[in-house]
C-alpha cells in the first residue's frame, strides 16, 4: 500500500458546554469497548474495529481479538471474521439495502453490544472548484463542499496523485499522495467561523483526484461534530476517551455503527 499524507481540514466546529474530566488513570476497571463500524453500499467487504479505551494520548489502544461480530436484517444474518493479519479488525462482505434497518452485534468477554442504523441514501454531488497560485504555480482547493448542510450531511474524502506529474515522477510515495476529508454537516455555528489553523496543500497541473462522498444519517453527522469537537485528529477516536461524544452502542460501549450511501467523482486539477 502506497503511504501517503493524510490531513484532517475540519471545516465544521461547534462550540459546546466543557465538562470538567479527570479520570483515575491507574482503574482498568475504566476501560471500555470501542467498536467503529461505517459500512458503505459498495460491493466490497466492510470491516468493524473493536479495541478497548485508553485514558492517554500517548497510550497504544489494545485490539480486541475475541470478540463474536454479527450484522443482521429482517432477511439475512452475516458472521463477521477476524482479520488475521490486522487485530481488532474484523471483516465481511455484503451488498447493504435502502429501507431496511441492521443490527450490529457485538459479544465482548460475556457481555453484548448492539446497534441499529439505515442506510443513508448517496446524492450526486458537484466536482470541487480551485483557486491558482501565480507564484508558486500550485493550485489549491477552494470549495469542496457547504459546510452546512441540514437536510444532507456528508464526509468528502479525497485521494489525490500526482506522481506521474512531470518533476514530480522521482519523488518519494509520502511526498506525492495525499487524503483529505471534509464535513458537511447538519448544525452550523459561530465557532465554524473561526476555526484551527490547517495546512494548506497546493497540488501541480495534472494531480488527479478521486472525491468520494458518504451519506450521512442525522444522528451520524451528530456523532461526528461531537468527534470533530472533543478530539484531536493528531491521535485520532481512539487517543483519549472524551467525556461527551455520544455513541449508538448499547451497554456503554462507545463508537458508531452507521450505514453509509456512497458516491464518487474524478478530476485532474489544472485542467478545462
Amino acid at each position: 500500500m502506497k503511504k501517503c499524507i493524510v490531513y484532517f481540514i475540519v471545516v465544521i466546529f461547534l462550540y459546546g458546554c466543557e465538562k470538567e474530566f479527570a479520570p483515575d488513570l491507574s482503574s482498568e476497571v475504566n476501560k471500555k469497548v470501542v467498536i467503529n463500524a461505517l459500512f458503505t453500499d459498495e460491493a466490497n467487504e466492510n470491516e468493524v474495529e473493536i479495541r478497548w479505551s485508553v485514558r492517554q494520548p500517548n497510550d497504544v489502544p489494545s485490539p480486541i481479538n475475541e470478540a463474536q461480530v454479527i450484522l443482521s436484517s429482517i432477511d439475512e444474518v452475516i458472521i463477521f471474521k477476524l482479520d488475521s493479519l490486522k487485530p481488532g479488525i474484523y471483516r465481511a462482505k455484503m451488498n447493504l439495502k435502502s429501507n431496511q434497518e441492521y443490527t450490529l452485534t457485538v459479544s465482548v468477554e460475556g457481555q453484548v453490544f448492539s446497534a441499529r442504523a439505515e442506510l443513508a441514501e448517496g446524492k450526486a454531488f458537484n466536482p470541487p472548484t480551485f483557486s491558482f497560485s501565480n507564484d508558486e504555480k500550485l493550485y489549491y482547493l477552494d470549495k469542496v463542499a457547504i459546510p452546512f448542510d441540514p437536510s444532507s450531511p456528508a464526509i468528502y474524502q479525497i485521494t489525490a496523485d500526482w506522481s506521474e506529474v512531470s518533476g514530480y515522477t522521482q519523488l518519494p510515495s509520502e511526498q506525492t499522495h495525499a487524503v483529505i476529508y471534509f464535513f458537511s454537516l447538519s448544525t452550523l455555528d459561530v465557532s465554524q467561523l473561526l476555526p484551527p489553523a490547517s495546512e494548506k496543500i497546493g497540488f501541480p497541473a495534472g494531480t488527479i483526484m478521486d472525491v468520494k462522498r458518504f451519506a450521512l444519517t442525522q444522528s451520524h453527522a451528530e456523532y461526528w461534530r461531537q468527534v470533530l469537537l472533543e478530539t484531536s485528529w493528531a491521535g485520532g477516536l481512539f487517543a483519549t476517551e472524551p467525556a461527551n461524544i455520544i455513541s449508538n452502542f448499547s451497554n456503554d460501549a462507545l463508537g458508531w455503527f452507521g450505514l453509509c450511501g456512497t458516491t464518487q467523482l474524478s478530476v485532474i486539477v489544472g485542467e478545462k
